[in-house]
């Protein structure tokens, strides 16, 4: 929400016109925490097979948000559990209507 109050803010800013931003954590995550929380907010246990890396696989990502940060001064400081957890309930809730 913030985020969004943020760039409304700038929004008759020339320069923010069609611009893409990157929306995130700055600071890498395991894929194994990032599993072992989206298992702790959906109460079941994921499936999980290892495989060797592929070609094109990135051995760490996270999303680089200086752009952001320089256009409307936002840096979003959500915490992973948080944001899994709302990205959950949202999408339960939403599923659950669509199914009705």
């Amino acid at each position: 929400m913030e985020l969004i109050l943020a760039a409304q803010e700038s929004n008759d800013d020339e320069e923010m016109k069609y611009r893409i931003f990157n929306v995130g954590h700055h600071k890498p995550v395991k894929l194994t925490e990032f599993i072992r929380i989206l298992e702790k907010h959906m109460g079941q246990l994921a499936q999980i097979e290892n495989h060797p890396f592929q070609p094109g696989d990135m051995p760490i990502t996270y999303a680089d948000t200086e752009k952001l940060k320089a256009f409307i001064d936002y840096v979003p400081d959500t915490e992973l559990e948080d944001g899994l957890g709302a990205t959950v309930e949202w999408f339960q809730k939403l599923t659950k209507e669509v199914m009705q």
